[in-house]
């Protein structure tokens, strides 16, 4: 059963690409073991047709991975802002969920 989070976390990723390595949710560590899944996601969501200009797109990397304790969490790298990019554990559960 997938469970929806929508949270901010804080991930260590790898020097050399965007790939976490490890992130904390609620105050426990998590590491990564393996990334099932990995997709760009630059579209525009709901964002009415009249106003879907470059700016207004998604600038997203989504990885659904599994940790060391066998748990599959899907989340995403947020680099809109490129000086404050941010990562969300969107859901826990659920192979690529």
């Amino acid at each position: 059963m997938t469970e929806f989070v929508s949270e901010k976390i804080d991930v260590e990723k790898d020097k050399a690409s965007p790939r976490p390595l490890s992130f904390k949710w609620r105050g426990q560590l998590y590491t990564v073991v393996e990334v099932l899944e990995e997709w760009v996601d630059a579209g525009f969501g709901a964002t009415p047709p009249a106003s879907r200009v470059w700016y207004n797109r998604h600038h997203r990397r989504y990885y659904v991975v599994r940790t060391s304790s066998g748990d599959i969490f899907k989340l995403y790298f947020d680099y809109a802002n490129r000086k404050s990019p941010t990562w969300c554990l969107v859901s826990r559960g659920g192979e690529g969920s």
